[in-house]
């Protein structure tokens, strides 16, 4: 792979080399913003960006490392609603992504090198991040359509969906010549646009269009022309600005329906300012603008909405439009956000509450149960005491601790994945809510089931217990207590793996919960580690139980009468996510 790549950097600076400089006396700069990890793909696309701005005097690059501005680039990522991995390269209005192993990857670079030049041809293009790190672009186009609403909009409306189709970044105001103050604001444009504006007209730039003279595709492609950089709106008094915060996640369902939403009432109330923020990575300002906002104590959604003083959820959009249209006149300012102490703390207490229960549950797993008084039950017939059973005990209930936190850790990086993947996210929610609800159903077999003495279910397969059981018989023969502690440990952490298909049941859901919450994958190493002690608890109290003389024979019978009530809270738990996930993706 490497030499491939290789060869395909070579290839591509040989054929930068030839390119013409470009003339930087003709043509005012072009800034652009690089963000690459560091890895062989970056080694490949660098030294082609960095050719290019050598040869085109013009030319200038931002270069940034990801993870040394992982909020800058979760930030821009946002702002351009982009969702494609590094390498990607930032300019004006547009972005490419510049993956070296991509088929399209030469395609990629000549559409990007034609653009710089095109950018060129526009004037000076600033950076995409300010000296102040902030993000400057994109930028829409503004347009300005003033017409009769009542006998003129079936000449503009064509003009307006066109553009609406092909414009990316669009910023379009209407006005309704029928209001005689609206007539005053189209000849405030007489001095910049020219003499004789009549409407229907519209004005984009120093330029104005009427529906009758110019035809659609004539008046989009020039909007397209100005889309590279936007187009900023002439000092106009327009209707009272509305501002709204919007908080969602591009892997929740309800959210992309609710940013749906917003788009359409943003095209009916052009005076709508709504910025769009990722909760996944921007979990801190959420915790604020809740912290700022009545009425927002206790409330529990997939997406929030923040609109003056007021919080919008699920349900309410037809509350929303009536809040919007009592507001036209006057206009809302922009909420503003708090301090994060007080919801911050609520919010891990709640964190704190349901981890702490969902890995005792995890913990009287049957699966971990019978593990362990399998493990002592066979080294009380060798005879040893009970002070060296007791640190083999825990140096396994620490090697189970430690291989599920591992299993954590990896499910953390596969959910990463599936989240990198948003536009499938319907598909896993469908999934993952019918596979919990049948893991439910099982459970609750299995609860008639113990009762009637039958076998259960949900169980590890018996090539797995007979593997379990090996591993233990081998690994626990006459030795001595330092290697048997060592050789417990390397159990442990077997058998830890070993169950994961009987005792990862609720793991998968905390898990998937835990870092959608997590601001970076990081974040959710504390709560992980809080889980799988609550999850070993119940094994060293177990241990604590035989330390103190009762019998694995005991303790086994202790588990047996229990494990009824185990299946039928993990059905419980089961049958709440499932059901949720499927309201989620269904209604």
């Amino acid at each position: 792979m490497k030499s491939r790549l290789a060869v395909v950097a070579l290839s591509l600076l040989l054929t930068l080399t030839l390119l013409p400089p470009g003339q930087a006396a003709e043509e005012d700069a072009v800034c652009a913003a690089f963000f690459y990890e560091e890895g062989i793909k970056a080694e490949v696309v660098l030294p082609v960006i960095q050719s290019l701005a050598d040869n085109y005097s013009f030319f200038d690059i931002q270069s940034y490392n990801i993870w040394d501005h992982y909020d800058l680039y979760h930030t821009t990522l946002s702002a351009y609603h982009a969702n494609n991995k590094p390498p990607l390269l930032f300019v004006g209005n547009e972005y490419y992504h510049l993956d070296p192993e991509s088929q399209n990857f030469d395609a990629a670079l000549a559409e990007m090198e034609k653009s710089i030049q095109d950018f060129a041809g526009l004037g000076n293009v600033p950076c995409p991040v300010d000296e102040k790190g902030n993000i400057i672009f994109p930028r829409p186009v503004c347009i300005l359509a003033f017409y009769d609403f009542t006998t003129e909009e079936d000449a503009v409306s064509p003009y307006v969906t066109a553009l609406q189709d092909n414009i990316t970044y669009l910023a379009l105001y209407r006005f309704d010549t029928h209001n005689p103050s609206n007539i005053s604001r189209l000849e405030d444009f007489t001095d910049m646009v020219g003499p004789g504006l009549q409407p229907p007209v519209l004005i984009m730039g120093s330029q104005s269009y009427t529906p009758a003279k110019v035809s659609v595709g004539h008046v989009v492609n020039e909007a397209k022309r100005l889309s590279k950089t936007g187009v900023e709106c002439p000092e106009v008094e327009s209707e009272k600005e509305i501002c709204i915060v919007y908080f969602g996640s591009p892997s929740c369902h309800l959210c992309v329906e609710a940013k749906k939403e917003l788009e359409k009432l943003e095209v009916l109330y052009p005076q709508l300012n709504v910025s769009y923020h990722n909760y996944d990575y921007e979990l801190d300002l959420l915790f604020r603008y809740l912290n700022s906002t009545e009425g927002s104590d206790g409330y529990s959604g997939s997406f929030y909405i923040f609109i003056g003083d007021r919080l919008f959820g699920e349900g309410q959009f037809g509350e929303l439009e009536e809040y919007i249209k009592k507001h036209l006149d006057t206009g809302l300012e922009c909420p503003q956000p708090g301090s994060t102490e007080k919801i911050k703390k609520e919010f891990e207490e709640l964190t704190l509450v349901a981890i702490v229960a969902a890995g005792l549950l995890d913990g009287i797993n049957p699966c971990a149960f019978a593990t362990l008084i399998f493990f002592i039950a066979y080294l009380e017939r060798m005879k040893q005491s009970k002070k060296a059973l007791f640190s083999i005990g825990m140096s396994f209930s620490a090697a189970v601790f430690i291989g599920y936190f591992l299993i954590g850790l990896g499910l953390i990086h596969l959910y990463d994945k599936i989240e990198d993947a948003g536009v499938k996210s319907d598909y896993i929610y469908l999934f993952a809510g019918f596979f919990a609800l049948i893991l439910a159903t099982f459970n609750i077999f299995d609860y008639f089931r113990i009762g009637q003495d039958e076998k259960t279910i949900l169980q590890l397969p018996g090539f797995l217990k007979r593997r379990r059981g090996r591993i233990i018989r081998v690994l626990t023969k006459k030795r001595g207590m330092v290697l048997l502690a060592i050789l417990a440990f390397l159990t442990g952490i077997g058998i830890a793996f070993l169950e994961l298909p009987c005792t990862g049941q609720i793991y998968l859901v905390i898990v998937a919960a835990v870092r959608s919450t997590a601001v970076h994958w990081t974040d959710s190493i504390p709560i992980l580690l809080l889980y799988n002690a609550m999850f070993i608890l119940p094994l060293l109290i177990i241990l604590g139980l035989f330390y103190k003389g009762v019998t694995s024979q005991k303790l086994g019978e202790m588990q047996k009468k229990r494990q009824g009530l185990v299946k039928l809270l993990t059905a419980l738990v089961l049958a709440i996510v499932g059901s949720y996930m499927l309201y989620l993706v269904l209604w």
